[in-house]
């Protein structure tokens, strides 16, 4: 704590990481589009139709290809999938038909399509159900009302459809208020967790000089044991990294332009995993004797926390070995 330096080193380095990294966050979230072939052998108004309103999706590139140069850029990775349009697409929306008249074409290495594929297939819908609302029209009230109808049916599905399906991701995105943490704010908080899990492990540095200059043997002999000594040290250190927590989520507010009902969840969870860490590194350094072992003990659990947290990768017992490190708590 006289330390000012490290102190103040303590809280700067974290307002450092969150004003460069925001850049950095913001443009790897946003920027991501996933690469799609396009091949449209019906050559329709509703092809046209669906393919303009995929364009307009910011996490869609949509290429429009032939069919033999949309097969050699999936085998190749430039593309995630291709959708080939078949011949007949626009009389079969209007049939009301949907068996068969988008075929999806990917490779092993796809791994984004299916967001591309949902897109698609909502689109679909939305223009064959237009199309069954006007031809339903135009049966009782003659041609010319078709087109009228179908603009009007479709009017309804801005600026949300009338009917949908509300999905809840149960990794990395909780709903809070109507609203979703931002990809970006939360990949800070994943970086935040890994910093003070190092921070912790740091403090305890001096702990170890203390034992090794016969510090605490001096204390236990002259006061018989050392429990204010540990209490004290778990006690300030628990105060420096909720200070820090507490530090770098106001700074999050105004840089990341997020309100506080929504970070206070994670606050919380992220509050209740650093005493959890904390507590487990101050029964471990009260255990071993060799820093080294302690500090090469703690390097493992806080790599293998933040580069398997987030990762559903399977153990052989079928569990998800994120699950049983911080990260993996923070984002389950």
């Amino acid at each position: 704590m006289l330390r000012w330096k490290s102190l103040l080193f303590l809280f700067l380095f974290p307002l450092v990481i969150v004003t460069g990294l925001y850049p950095i966050l913001s443009v790897t979230v946003s920027g991501t589009q996933i690469p799609i072939a396009w091949v449209d052998q019906d050559n329709s108004e509703f092809s046209q139709l669906v393919y303009d309103r995929l364009q307009e999706n910011e996490r869609l590139n949509i290429k429009p290809l032939n069919q033999e140069e949309a097969g050699r850029q999936v085998q190749t990775g430039e593309v995630e999938a291709v959708f080939l349009i078949e011949a007949g697409f626009e009389e079969q929306l209007k049939t009301g038909e949907t068996g068969e008249i988008i075929n999806w074409i990917r490779s092993e290495a796809s791994t984004l399509d299916a967001f591309a594929k949902e897109k698609i297939a909502s689109e679909a819908v939305r223009v064959m159900l237009n199309s069954k609302a006007a031809q339903f029209v135009a049966d009782r009230q003659g041609e010319e009302a078709w087109e009228g109808t179908f603009k009007r049916a479709d009017s309804y599905w801005v600026p949300e459809p009338l009917f949908q399906m509300e999905f809840k991701w149960k990794r990395g995105v909780e709903k809070q208020g109507g609203a979703a943490l931002p990809l970006s704010v939360q990949g800070m908080i994943s970086f935040l967790l890994l910093y003070v899990m190092g921070v912790t492990a740091y403090l305890y540095r001096q702990w170890f000089e203390d034992k090794k200059t016969g510090l605490l043997e001096r204390i236990r002999l002259s006061t018989g044991h050392v429990y204010y000594y540990y209490g004290a040290w778990l006690l300030i250190q628990f105060a420096l990294l909720i200070s820090v927590t507490l530090f770098v989520f106001a700074l999050m507010v105004p840089v990341f332009h997020v309100t506080w009902s929504l970070l206070t969840p994670w606050m919380l969870q992220l509050m209740v995993i650093i005493s959890i860490v904390h507590v487990f590194l101050f029964m471990m350094a009260i255990t071993l004797r060799s820093s080294g072992l302690f500090f090469s003990i703690c390097a493992s659990i806080i790599l293998a926390s933040f580069l398997l947290g987030g990762i559903p990768l399977e153990s052989l017992d079928g569990f998800r070995i994120g699950k049983w490190l911080p990260h993996g708590w923070l984002f389950d």
